[in-house]
């Protein structure tokens, strides 16, 4: 507990007493200050991570960048794609969880720990708005895995 001086002049009516006294700084984490008590003071708490973004690259072929990322469930990826090229994202049941979409910037929660492949509907030997075994797909493919 620190003690420290401090003082007031007030003005008014030509008057200009001067008070002197003492205050007790706390040193809790409640912030209590020179009146005690108070509300604890707020520490910041780690929100979701930032969205993994996954871009298009062209050249001599296409693909995507990165093409594999790591991820925890509740986290984003967000697919910024300059042209249209559909993308397909799928768990490996078979089934597209995203079908063909060229609604760029996408971006696709993974609520669900496990393994998910996504492709580009024209240019992998997957196609678009199907999703068979994900380890078949050759060309613009990628893996997203979630912890």
């Amino acid at each position: 507990m620190k003690n420290f001086l401090f003082i007031v002049t007030l003005v008014g009516a030509g008057l200009f007493p001067l008070l002197i006294g003492t205050s007790c700084s706390s040193s809790s984490p409640t912030g209590g200050g020179m009146y005690g008590g108070g509300s604890p003071i707020p520490t910041s708490t780690p929100g979701p991570a930032a969205a993994v973004t996954i871009s298009a690259v062209f050249g001599s072929s296409y693909q995507f960048s990165p093409s594999t990322a790591t991820i925890t469930h509740g986290q984003s990826v967000q697919w910024n794609i300059a042209t249209i090229h559909p993308l397909n994202i799928d768990d490996g049941s078979g089934t597209c969880l995203v079908s063909g979409t060229t609604a760029f910037p996408y971006t696709y929660t993974f609520m669900t720990a496990g393994t998910y492949h996504f492709h580009c509907g024209v240019h992998s030997s997957c196609g678009n708005g199907m999703c068979p075994n994900p380890t078949t797909c050759t060309g613009m493919v990628g893996t997203i895995t979630v912890n």
